[in-house]
């Protein structure tokens, strides 16, 4: 019985967490461009601005993903509330400041640091969270977090419109409270220290070539992976702009953010089984299929409906990657590489959001926003070739 109660406890709390994730996802960078078009910055600032916050976020993210796998002290959830503590005046200050300025730059740059370099972490809390018999389900737990994002971002879009974007750093600050509240929860509830650790008894350093050597072909599976995620990235990123296109606004931006974000729901909720039927490699695959498809309906749209076609398949494409990648990870590397592995494909992530911010704004500045969304489908092209030929080459069943 007890260990009944204390599954379904770490689940619920695993949920909380991925809800609260990406409730601030929504707030610091879903709602970024319509806050900054607010105060005052063009397209292309907007794309440099988030670029520049995905640069330190690679960085940060490594650094820390390789600490916390090797810490014996520092848990992954006391690193997760310093982050939202920081995240919590960042939106401070982009209340505080109604203008384009250096203050304003500076909180969204921090905005988007720590919203993306923090997915890794959120991902890999569903293996600190289990022990013995205690199992956390990823897919129900990440589930939690599209309904939550659903609600959100229904609710920031109609309140932007009708009020003011200063909505969004508001309910971004509440957030970021929510967070940290379940996060001490559960470092009183579990310990979140490397678990690796406590079974080798060593904290031996290891370089990042030699990392890179025992997991070669991975590189090559997260080189695929970021040509359709491209895709993702240049709609995301720009999402506002791309409802705007098409004649939407504010309100539509927050209804067909919901609308994808409960497609997410079931494939998520039920990923398991799926994985049991079709295998990590094969919905990889597929999502990266669909990426593609909805990159294209997306290009081809005429009106906002014709988003809302291509968003639906959001349904199988991000709600299929996001659990796929974790679990091909989770099957090919050693505990002691898990976090290390998660943070680098939250890493691939933030680099195609890298590449996306940069090009993007200024494909849409001197072009148009039809010809990033271009750019985007053929990377998806490209990146669905190469996973679909190197994936054979794998064998999940065996760690490398």
């Amino acid at each position: 019985m007890d260990i009944k109660r204390n599954t379904r406890k770490r689940n619920i709390l695993y949920a909380l967490l991925q809800g609260g994730y990406w409730m601030q996802y929504g707030t610091a960078l879903s709602f970024a461009s319509v806050i900054m078009l607010n105060r005052g910055y063009t397209d292309s600032q907007i794309g440099v601005i988030i670029a520049f916050g995905n640069i330190p976020a690679i960085i940060l993210q490594h650094a820390l993903s390789h600490f916390a796998d090797k810490s014996k002290k520092v848990s992954l959830a006391a690193i997760l509330i310093v982050m939202y503590l920081l995240e919590a005046v960042a939106y401070a200050g982009e209340l505080l400041t109604k203008h384009a300025g250096a203050m304003c730059t500076i909180s969204i740059i921090m905005l988007t640091v720590i919203a993306a370099s923090t997915q890794g972490f959120v991902n890999a809390m569903s293996h600190r969270l289990e022990m013995d018999e205690i199992k956390v389900n990823f897919g129900i737990g990440r589930s939690a977090g599209s309904f939550m994002f659903a609600i959100i971002s229904l609710v920031i879009g109609h309140l932007a419109e009708k009020l003011n974007p200063d909505v969004i750093p508001t309910i971004g600050f509440a957030v970021c409270a929510y967070l940290i509240a379940v996060l001490v929860i559960i470092s009183l509830s579990a310990d979140t220290t490397s678990k690796a650790m406590e079974k080798t008894g060593t904290q031996a350093k290891e370089s990042f070539f030699a990392f890179f050597s025992r997991y070669k072909l991975f590189f090559v599976v997260l080189l695929g992976c970021m040509g359709f995620y491209l895709s993702h990235s240049y709609i995301n990123n720009f999402f506002y702009q791309v409802v705007v296109d098409v004649g939407g606004n504010k309100a539509d931006l927050g209804g067909i953010l919901s609308f994808a974000a409960v497609t997410e729901v079931l494939p998520m909720f039920f990923y398991s089984r799926l994985e049991k039927k079709f295998g990590t490699k094969l919905l990889l695959f597929v999502s990266g299929v669909f990426f593609l498809i909805k990159s294209l309906i997306t290009l081809i749209a005429w009106n906002v409906a014709g988003v809302y076609v291509g968003t639906f398949f959001q349904m199988l494409s991000f709600s299929l990657f996001i659990p796929a990648s974790v679990s091909f990870v989770a099957q090919l590397m050693n505990e002691e590489d898990a976090v290390r592995g998660q943070s680098l494909v939250t890493i691939m992530i933030n680099i195609a959001f890298l590449i996306a911010s940069f090009s993007g704004g200024f494909i849409m500045d001197n072009i148009s926003v039809k010809a990033m969304v271009l750019v985007g489908t053929l990377t998806s092209v490209a990146g669905v070739t190469l996973l679909g030929i190197i994936l054979r080459k794998f064998d999940l069943k065996k760690t490398a």
